[in-house]
């Protein structure tokens, strides 16, 4: 009983720093998102406001203003960006995934470990050679293109989960569907498509949240400002001599809602799908 209590504290102490250590900076954020500009100031940053304040709230989202129309225009561009990705995302990984998990051809193996190693080559890494092709054959500031090289980097780890998916359905059904007279064409639209539908979301709300949050690969490669996405409008709030910290923090937590919803409505969804795709059956 003692080792048992020990553990259950253990894992109650645990699970409070972690999210104290996730959830800390977005709390913060927050509470100087309803902090007043001077009173930021004036009291050194303390951490509870003296009151609550909505004018950066109000400010951002009346659209008549100038902030509220950058940061509807920063989350239309992030919307259409993460559809995009999604699009190409699964265009590219669906027939891949199937490949590899269906058929035994040579070099199969060493092209799996060769997308396995290119999860672990960080993005930064390959930005400049990017930059100097893309400026090269005049690709900069096209949102496809940006998405193509999104894709580039979550393309080894959703086609690992979908193939897995893939492999884990029995063989009876391929059999089943053989004996019916379906051509491989017919088995993949007809019977294997039909049941990827729960991998299928779990993929596209992968590719949603990833590429959300992206800051790097815009920022080096979409440059106008009605482009932009919602990371990179945030430097619209800091000037030259003031930075609006309550605008940041305000619309830094405003970006948070848009996946933090899809998160919670699809978690079960989201779950269940990296269970069936993480392990090879």
């Amino acid at each position: 009983m003692k080792e048992k209590w020990s553990e259950r504290l253990f894992y109650y102490v645990f699970s409070l720093l972690f999210l104290l250590f996730s959830l800390g900076p977005i709390l913060w954020c927050f509470l100087l998102s309803l902090t007043e500009e001077y009173e930021l100031f004036h009291r050194g940053g303390g951490l509870l406001p003296p009151s609550l304040y909505l004018g950066n709230y109000r400010e951002l989202l009346d659209h008549s203003q100038r902030v509220g129309q950058i940061l509807l225009q920063g989350i239309g561009n992030s919307v259409f960006l993460s559809l995009l990705c999604i699009f190409i995302g699964i265009f590219a990984a669906l027939p891949a995934s199937y490949a590899f998990s269906r058929y035994e051809f040579r070099g199969r193996i060493f092209i799996l470990r060769l997308l396995v190693l290119t999860t672990v080559i960080p993005a930064f890494a390959t930005l400049i050679p990017l930059y100097a092709v893309f400026s090269k054959l005049g690709l900069l500031d096209k949102r496809i293109w940006a998405a193509i090289v999104y894709v580039s980097s979550f393309l080894p780890l959703i086609t690992w989960i979908m193939m897995n998916y893939f492999s884990a359905i029995p063989d009876e059904l391929y059999d089943a569907a053989r004996v019916d007279g379906c051509t491989e064409r017919q088995l993949f639209f007809r019977v294997i498509l039909p049941l990827s539908g729960p991998i299928l979301l779990t993929v596209s709300l992968m590719l949603f949240l990833m590429s959300w949050g992206q800051f790097q690969i815009p920022l080096i490669l979409i440059s106008s400002p009605e482009k932009r996405v919602l990371t990179l409008v945030l430097s619209d709030f800091m000037g030259r001599n003031d930075v609006s910290y309550g605008l940041i923090c305000a619309s830094g937590i405003l970006s948070l809602l848009i996946p933090a919803l899809l998160a919670v409505l699809f978690r079960n969804f989201l779950l269940s799908g990296l269970m069936q795709g993480s392990v090879k059956g």
